[in-house]
């Protein structure tokens, strides 16, 4: 029911660190092969030599990704931790919205200003990860408000 926005992080959600280096879920690509009313960004928190080095490691392509440089400072954190603030995403791509938006992360403390759009990785199955979210994204088509489908299913954070 309509166009959607889903925006996954890198860490957590696409991959995550291991002791020496940085682990790709196997068939991430299948997050990007969904139908066309569905647009699908990468917004990481880390710099955008780290997201080229994952895009070249994970063999994605023609995929919009976004760094540090879209997140803000966290007034309440440390120097270098930052916020996932939509509306950033929202002046970029203005068809989308609080009701068409969702963003996975596995940072509650980045995205707590629109934990209303949020799906924390952390509520997902890590062994069928990629699954999971494809089935999340299939429910959400036939949500005219995302935000509703989150509230009856991830609310606990």
């Amino acid at each position: 029911m309509g166009d959607k926005l889903i925006i996954f992080d890198r860490n957590g959600v696409l991959g995550k660190k291991t002791l020496n280096n940085w682990v790709i879920f196997p068939n991430i690509e299948l997050l990007f092969n969904i139908p066309k009313n569905i647009k699908v960004v990468i917004w990481s928190s880390c710099m955008m030599k780290n997201i080229k080095k994952f895009m070249i490691e994970s063999k994605l392509k023609n995929i919009d990704t976004y760094c540090r440089k879209l997140c803000t400072s966290d007034p309440d954190g440390r120097s270098f931790d930052t916020l996932k603030p939509l509306e950033r995403i929202w002046n970029i791509y203005p068809k989308y919205n609080k009701t068409n938006t969702v963003i996975f992360d596995d940072s509650v403390s980045k995205i707590r200003f629109n934990i209303e759009n949020a799906i924390l990785i952390k509520d997902i199955d890590e062994k069928d990860i990629i699954k999971n979210i494809l089935f999340i994204i299939e429910q959400l088509e036939s949500y005219d408000d995302v935000r509703e489908y989150i509230k009856n299913r991830f609310s606990d954070v």
